[in-house]
């Protein structure tokens, strides 16, 4: 909801994105739409549903066509699973007090 979409803008990630954004807006324009509605978004008492049905209906117009990044060409990463740690924490498990 919109309680979930507030706790995002606040975000530190968040913020640090935005700001990148509004770097690579400035220097290619085609950014510059994205860069806008992010801005209204903060606005107090922006509605966030209307303006990204606003940016749904704009994209679509403009032939549904996306802003593609090398992040989104790319295959997805693997996670990889943290190994478990033996009980006892793993120290002078071969020596033995005398």
């Amino acid at each position: 909801g919109v309680g979930r979409a507030r706790r995002l803008l606040r975000h530190p990630r968040f913020r640090a994105a935005y700001d990148f954004l509004l770097l690579r807006a400035a220097l290619d324009p085609s950014l510059a739409p994205w860069a806008e509605r992010w801005t209204d978004a903060q606005e107090p008492g922006a509605d966030m549903d209307a303006l990204f049905r606003a940016a749904g209906s704009r994209r679509d117009a403009a032939g549904g066509e996306e802003h593609e990044t090398a992040e989104s060409t790319a295959p997805a990463k693997r996670r990889r699973r943290r190994r478990r740690r033996r009980p006892g924490g793993g120290r002078n498990q071969g020596e033995q007090a005398e």
